[in-house]
């Protein structure tokens, strides 16, 4: 909709049309108090100029003469009435005076009327045409489809070919001002009327022509990143929200000749912000966007920004690829160790506490399905030999992050970094969340653990005793219970 400055600007641009026009063939001002003849017309009307009699005359003074517009629109109803036919340049100059009376007292109906009824005869008269492009958005209670189309063609040709209807009466340095100002007024109103319309994908197509037009244009960019999110909205398609962003991140980065006011960017850059959050699951990749679309109207054809499906899936994918390459693995330590440095002492009890871990395949639909077994380094043993405990390292060889207790002691000793397979439940945890360390409790040693060799130590070799000893020998040493 046009801002009380565009409504001014409007009437002041009219305005000096018609002042012009009406120095040179308005009906002029009365020389004395004494009413002129007919026959005797003012200086400033053309000579072809008849007035039907005095009273004509007067009744057009009256109306020139009255500086307040809903006054002046009255005597010019006065004049219309008693001389509803008259000469046909008073009657061009009366319908002029009554555009710039309605526009004046800001009857946006009257006055496009006024100036649709002008431009029959007059095609290219800028004044009419500059009031049907400004005056159609603030038709009540709302413009039809006509006015939009006629305002929209209008509007068009003050973009692409404005000096096609440059007023005779203006001089270049008045065109200039007056084109400066009617060129970003023709782009406002068409973008208020493409959104008037209330039909999203031919706003979408109107937008995207204003914008490879006039790529400056940023409330386009971010009225057509809006309309592009309520298509999505209404087709439930949000995964294409991607260009729509885009655009709005253009119109927040742009800057220069049609940038967005700075006092209004907070809260497009919030409103963004908080879409793209939803959409992406984090900011993540925000400022790129930012960073592209300010010297970009339009996004790459390969830009895309990926949604939390996308994530997820990728990441679901990633998960099972994982799962697939070490099952055992992945439930170690996204099952078990990295929940419990999260989630401490209430997911072990929760989740872990007793349970046989890693448990049987989850694919073995069998009635007594075959345990599996996790894959271990020994880190250290204790006591050395005939352990009853083990620290192992399941994720990282060389770090403990499981300790495996015996009922009974096993038999002889393994060296750090041999490698060993368990199953068992688990009982207690080491309490640190920087370093997690289950333990397990491995009940049958013979059935839970695998790859246990119980290297006895080298019996210690003495002396012979008894009937063979030689003479004077210590007695032999029998070798250490194993």
């Amino acid at each position: 909709m046009l801002s009380n400055k565009n409504l001014g600007i409007a009437v002041t641009a009219i305005a000096v049309v018609f002042g012009l026009m009406l120095g040179v063939a308005g009906p002029g001002r009365a020389q004395d108090a004494k009413a002129p003849d007919k026959d005797k017309a003012p200086q400033t009307c053309p000579p072809t100029c008849n007035w039907k009699d005095n009273a004509e005359y007067m009744d057009a003074v009256a109306a020139q003469m009255e500086a307040d517009p809903a006054k002046r629109l009255a005597l010019l109803e006065k004049w219309k009435k008693d001389y509803p036919q008259t000469d046909p340049i008073l009657l061009n100059i009366r319908q002029d005076m009554f555009l710039v009376a309605y526009v004046q007292t800001k009857q946006p109906r009257q006055a496009f009327d006024q100036a649709l009824d002008i431009l029959k005869d007059r095609p290219k008269d800028f004044p009419s045409l500059y009031a049907t492009v400004s005056m159609v958005t603030q038709i009540k209670p709302a413009p039809t489809n006509s006015d939009m189309d006629t305002a929209e063609k209008n509007a068009n040709l003050f973009i692409d070919n404005p000096d096609s209807v440059k007023p005779a009466t203006m001089t270049d340095a008045q065109w200039a001002t007056t084109k400066s100002q009617t060129k970003p007024l023709a782009e406002s109103v068409l973008i208020a009327i493409y959104e008037l319309r209330r039909d999203d994908k031919r706003e979408v197509q109107d937008l995207t022509k204003l914008i490879q037009r006039d790529p400056t244009q940023a409330v386009a960019s971010y009225k057509l990143g809006q309309t592009m999110i309520r298509i999505d909205a209404a087709e439930k398609t949000p995964e294409k929200q991607a260009p729509a962003f885009y655009h709005m991140a253009r119109a927040l980065a742009y800057e220069g000749p049609g940038a967005i006011p700075a006092a209004q960017k907070p809260a497009i850059q919030k409103y963004l912000t908080d879409a793209y959050k939803l959409f992406h699951g984090s900011t993540t990749g925000l400022d790129q966007v930012l960073a592209l679309a300010k010297t970009n109207p339009f996004p790459p054809a390969d830009f895309t920004i990926k949604n939390t499906v996308d994530l997820a899936n990728e990441e679901e994918a990633a998960r099972q690829a994982e799962i697939k390459k070490n099952p055992i693995m992945y439930l170690w330590v996204h099952g078990v160790k990295e929940p419990l440095a999260a989630g401490g002492d209430s997911y072990f009890d929760m989740n872990v506490k007793d349970a046989a871990l890693p448990g049987p395949d989850p694919d073995d639909k069998s009635e007594k399905p075959e345990p599996r077994f996790f894959k271990a380094k020994i880190v250290s043993i204790s006591p050395n030999p005939k352990p009853k405990e083990i620290l192992v390292g399941i994720e990282k060889g060389d770090v403990a992050d499981a300790k495996l207790t015996f009922e009974k002691p096993l038999d002889g000793k393994m060296d750090p970094g041999e490698e060993i397979e368990f199953w068992g439940a688990a009982k207690d945890w080491s309490h640190d969340p920087k370093n997690v360390v289950v333990t397990f409790a491995i009940e049958d040693p013979k059935t839970d653990l695998k790859g246990w060799t119980g290297k006895n130590a080298p019996a210690t070799k003495g002396p012979a005793r008894g009937t063979g000893a030689s003479k004077g020998a210590a007695p032999k040493q029998a070798a250490p219970k194993q």
